[in-house]
Protein backbone atom coordinates (compact mmCIF):
# COMPACT_ATOMS: atom_id res chain seq x y z
CA UNK A 1 0.00 0.00 0.00
CA UNK A 2 1.97 3.24 -1.11
CA UNK A 3 -0.13 5.14 1.85
CA UNK A 4 0.01 3.77 5.42
CA UNK A 5 -3.75 4.23 5.92
CA UNK A 6 -3.75 3.29 9.42
CA UNK A 7 -1.35 6.69 10.27
CA UNK A 8 -4.08 8.82 8.89
CA UNK A 9 -6.02 8.63 12.52
CA UNK A 10 -2.38 10.86 13.69
CA UNK A 11 -3.49 13.64 11.79
CA UNK A 12 -6.37 14.44 14.19
CA UNK A 13 -5.54 12.60 17.63
CA UNK A 14 -8.08 14.58 20.20
CA UNK A 15 -10.88 14.33 16.78
CA UNK A 16 -10.29 10.69 17.01
CA UNK A 17 -10.36 10.23 20.45
CA UNK A 18 -13.80 12.65 20.84
CA UNK A 19 -15.42 10.84 18.15
CA UNK A 20 -14.79 7.24 18.14
CA UNK A 21 -17.08 4.65 19.43
CA UNK A 22 -16.29 3.11 22.78
CA UNK A 23 -17.59 -0.22 23.06
CA UNK A 24 -20.06 -1.93 25.21
CA UNK A 25 -19.49 -3.49 28.95
CA UNK A 26 -21.15 -6.62 28.48
CA UNK A 27 -18.11 -7.20 25.74
CA UNK A 28 -15.44 -7.05 28.16
CA UNK A 29 -17.49 -9.08 30.52
CA UNK A 30 -17.71 -11.66 28.29
CA UNK A 31 -14.19 -11.56 27.61
CA UNK A 32 -12.87 -11.65 30.89
CA UNK A 33 -15.41 -14.07 31.93
CA UNK A 34 -14.29 -16.52 28.59
CA UNK A 35 -10.45 -16.08 29.49
CA UNK A 36 -10.95 -16.35 33.44
CA UNK A 37 -9.51 -13.48 34.24
CA UNK A 38 -7.70 -12.51 37.55
CA UNK A 39 -6.69 -9.35 38.88
CA UNK A 40 -3.18 -8.64 37.80
CA UNK A 41 -3.10 -10.65 34.58
CA UNK A 42 -0.75 -9.48 32.19
CA UNK A 43 -2.43 -8.11 29.14
CA UNK A 44 -1.36 -6.85 25.59
CA UNK A 45 -3.50 -4.65 23.35
CA UNK A 46 -2.61 -4.23 20.08
CA UNK A 47 -3.33 -0.66 18.36
CA UNK A 48 -4.54 0.74 21.35
CA UNK A 49 -5.70 4.44 19.76
CA UNK A 50 -6.52 6.79 22.35
CA UNK A 51 -7.88 3.92 24.48
CA UNK A 52 -11.21 3.48 23.43
CA UNK A 53 -11.00 -0.54 24.70
CA UNK A 54 -8.34 0.24 27.34
CA UNK A 55 -10.30 2.03 30.06
CA UNK A 56 -12.53 -1.05 30.50
CA UNK A 57 -9.73 -3.62 30.94
CA UNK A 58 -7.91 -1.35 33.55
CA UNK A 59 -10.99 -1.14 35.44
CA UNK A 60 -10.86 -4.93 36.27
CA UNK A 61 -7.58 -4.50 37.74
CA UNK A 62 -5.00 -5.82 35.52
CA UNK A 63 -1.86 -4.59 34.60
CA UNK A 64 -1.34 -4.06 30.76
CA UNK A 65 0.79 -3.24 27.74
CA UNK A 66 -0.98 -1.18 25.23
CA UNK A 67 0.95 -0.74 21.94
CA UNK A 68 0.16 1.93 19.62
CA UNK A 69 2.22 3.02 16.84
CA UNK A 70 1.13 6.46 16.37
CA UNK A 71 2.96 9.02 18.42
CA UNK A 72 -0.50 11.45 18.38
CA UNK A 73 -2.08 8.94 19.12
CA UNK A 74 0.52 7.60 21.96
CA UNK A 75 0.65 10.82 23.22
CA UNK A 76 -3.40 11.54 23.97
CA UNK A 77 -3.33 7.75 25.16
CA UNK A 78 -1.09 8.43 28.27
CA UNK A 79 -2.48 11.90 28.89
CA UNK A 80 -5.93 10.23 29.07
CA UNK A 81 -4.49 7.45 31.67
CA UNK A 82 -1.95 8.96 33.46
CA UNK A 83 -3.19 8.01 37.00
CA UNK A 84 -3.24 3.93 36.20
CA UNK A 85 0.38 2.83 37.43
CA UNK A 86 -0.19 -0.58 35.92
CA UNK A 87 -0.37 0.99 32.57
CA UNK A 88 2.46 0.73 30.25
CA UNK A 89 2.29 2.32 26.59
CA UNK A 90 4.65 1.56 24.19
CA UNK A 91 4.65 3.39 20.78
CA UNK A 92 5.00 0.66 18.50
CA UNK A 93 3.38 -1.71 15.83
CA UNK A 94 2.97 -5.32 17.19
CA UNK A 95 5.15 -6.30 14.31
CA UNK A 96 8.07 -4.22 15.75
CA UNK A 97 6.80 -5.39 19.51
CA UNK A 98 9.54 -7.80 20.99
CA UNK A 99 7.93 -9.13 23.97
CA UNK A 100 8.61 -12.32 26.38
CA UNK A 101 7.62 -15.14 24.55
CA UNK A 102 4.29 -17.17 26.74
CA UNK A 103 3.85 -14.08 29.04
CA UNK A 104 0.96 -12.78 28.80
CA UNK A 105 -2.29 -14.04 30.08
CA UNK A 106 -4.19 -12.60 27.08
CA UNK A 107 -3.73 -10.56 23.71
CA UNK A 108 -6.47 -7.98 22.53
CA UNK A 109 -7.12 -5.69 19.76
CA UNK A 110 -10.01 -3.62 19.33
CA UNK A 111 -10.97 -2.18 15.64
CA UNK A 112 -6.78 -2.90 14.88
CA UNK A 113 -5.55 -5.95 14.06
CA UNK A 114 -6.21 -5.99 10.64
CA UNK A 115 -3.26 -3.67 10.13
CA UNK A 116 -0.96 -6.20 10.98
CA UNK A 117 0.30 -8.63 8.27
CA UNK A 118 -1.82 -11.71 9.19
CA UNK A 119 1.39 -13.89 7.93
CA UNK A 120 2.90 -12.76 11.31
CA UNK A 121 -0.24 -11.83 13.25
CA UNK A 122 -1.59 -14.63 14.45
CA UNK A 123 1.86 -16.54 15.17
CA UNK A 124 3.61 -13.73 16.96
CA UNK A 125 0.19 -13.76 19.32
CA UNK A 126 0.86 -17.40 20.14
CA UNK A 127 3.67 -17.08 20.81
CA UNK A 128 3.65 -14.34 23.17
CA UNK A 129 0.48 -15.88 24.89
CA UNK A 130 0.67 -18.17 28.36
CA UNK A 131 -0.30 -22.15 27.17
CA UNK A 132 -4.34 -21.63 27.20
CA UNK A 133 -4.02 -17.45 27.06
CA UNK A 134 -7.00 -15.71 24.91
CA UNK A 135 -6.30 -13.59 22.05
CA UNK A 136 -9.67 -11.18 21.83
CA UNK A 137 -10.39 -9.50 18.45
CA UNK A 138 -13.43 -7.53 18.12
CA UNK A 139 -14.41 -4.22 15.61
CA UNK A 140 -17.05 -1.91 15.43
CA UNK A 141 -19.98 -3.45 12.62
CA UNK A 142 -21.54 -0.42 11.22
CA UNK A 143 -24.83 -1.40 9.14
CA UNK A 144 -27.27 1.03 7.34
CA UNK A 145 -31.16 0.03 6.69
CA UNK A 146 -32.77 0.84 3.31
Amino acid sequence: MSVDLAQTFETDAQGYDAFRPGYPNELFQTIFEYARLEPGALILEIGAGTGQATQAMISMRVSLEALEPGRQLSTELIKKFSGYPKLTVRQCKFEEFQGQSQAYDMIYSASAFHWVPKKLAYQKAFDLLKPNGTLALFWHSFSVNR
